[in-house]
């Protein structure tokens, strides 16, 4: 039996809107879990929080770039698609 994988789909969202469907089509046509920022639900966490524990519990993280920086988490000043980005790399060393 094959294993279903949880992936995290991220991106800046209004201008990748099609990108990240399209991502999501994929991971269900493969027969794996997608999941992303437009999925959670309200929280007392903030939203760096919630987006840290996604990618610690996902098997795969699809980070999806393009032209626009995106919304910034007031503490850091970084736009979450930075702090994805980082975590990503410092959680895979």
């Amino acid at each position: 039996m094959n294993k279903k994988l949880d992936v995290f789909v991220s991106s800046t969202y209004l201008d990748l809107k099609n990108e990240r469907q399209k991502a999501v089509e994929g991971i269900l046509r493969s027969k794996h879990i997608p999941a992303g920022m437009e999925l959670f639900i309200p929280s007392d966490k903030t939203q760096w929080e919630i987006i840290k524990e996604w990618i610690r519990d996902s098997d795969i993280l699809i980070l999806i770039l393009g032209g626009r920086y995106g919304s910034c988490e007031p503490e850091s000043g970084k736009s979450y698609t930075h702090l994805v980005y980082e975590f990503a790399i410092d959680k895979s060393q």
